[in-house]
């Protein structure tokens, strides 16, 4: 070894100073992700379980909009973007400005203003912040069992309140029911790929429990949507005819039977 190379040099103090904003940076920028990544999760909180419609009094503040802004400006301050390439994103903004467009023709304006808030909103949370902080694995686990978890609790709402979720969209039980249908995917996708045998036993009770929250809400197009649900799962578990003979024998069993009142069933 060269005695040199041991001894300290002029030019380590340059390197020092040079690499001391290059950390900075990088601080900053694990900080922006960490902000970013828990604005997202408390919007899908939000939108998901929706407290705001559970606790009184917590709607008035808006919780919803507040992290919206939160992700944004999070979002805003995140360095990589080399997701942005990907044609999704690029289409969700595009249909965003085709949405827009429509205010220039628009006859109800307040049902085109819903539309833009649902689109952007789902595009900044799921296609801008989502792909910019689930770099890990781990991350990535931890928000599809938050999901997991979500879902359950909508399916444990429906059931105890006469087939109508908490609020928002998810008030009305069609609605409820067609998210109810996504997450039966949910649950069994779970159920066969997590790495832990608990997680794996909760999402397969999830897939029962689930459709048996579809079933409360007495929704016709929940019926369709869960079918359609049993279909995509034997599409891509390939067990296609175990799928079917499940369909085949469960739906007709659990389909309300319908008496003389329209609405009700025996």
């Amino acid at each position: 070894m060269n005695l040199d190379d041991a001894l300290p040099t002029r030019e380590q103090p340059q390197i020092e100073k040079k690499q001391a904003p290059r950390s900075a940076r990088g601080r900053l920028a694990r900080n922006s992700r960490t902000a970013l990544y828990w604005s997202l999760m408390g919007f899908c909180l939000i939108t998901l379980v929706r407290p705001q419609d559970v606790i009184p009094g917590l709607g008035s503040i808006k919780p919803g909009l507040m992290f919206s802004v939160a992700m944004l400006i999070t979002w805003v301050g995140t360095k990589n973007r080399d997701y942005l390439i990907d044609p999704i994103p690029k289409l969700l903004i595009a249909f965003l400005c085709l949405i827009a467009s429509g205010a220039l023709f628009a006859v109800n304006p307040h049902v085109l203003s819903w539309a833009f808030e649902d689109v952007a909103t789902f595009t900044l949370a799921f296609s801008l912040a989502f792909p910019a902080v689930a770099r890990s694995l781990v991350q990535r686990r931890a928000f599809i069992r938050f999901l997991l978890l979500a879902n359950l609790f909508t399916a444990y709402w429906v059931i105890t309140h006469n087939g109508h979720g908490q609020g928002g969209h998810l008030g009305d039980e069609n609605d409820a029911s067609l998210a109810l249908n996504i997450g039966v995917c949910l649950c069994f996708a779970v159920a066969r790929f997590d790495r832990e045998r608990t997680w794996r036993l909760l999402a397969t009770a999830g897939v029962f429990f689930t459709a048996f929250a579809v079933v409360i809400t007495d929704s016709r197009g929940g019926f369709v949507g869960l079918i359609a649900a049993g279909l995509a799962i034997a599409l891509f578990s390939r067990e296609l005819l175990r799928a079917l003979f499940s369909i085949a024998v469960v739906v007709p069993t659990i389909m309300p039977k319908r008496t003389g009142v329209p609405g009700k069933c025996s």
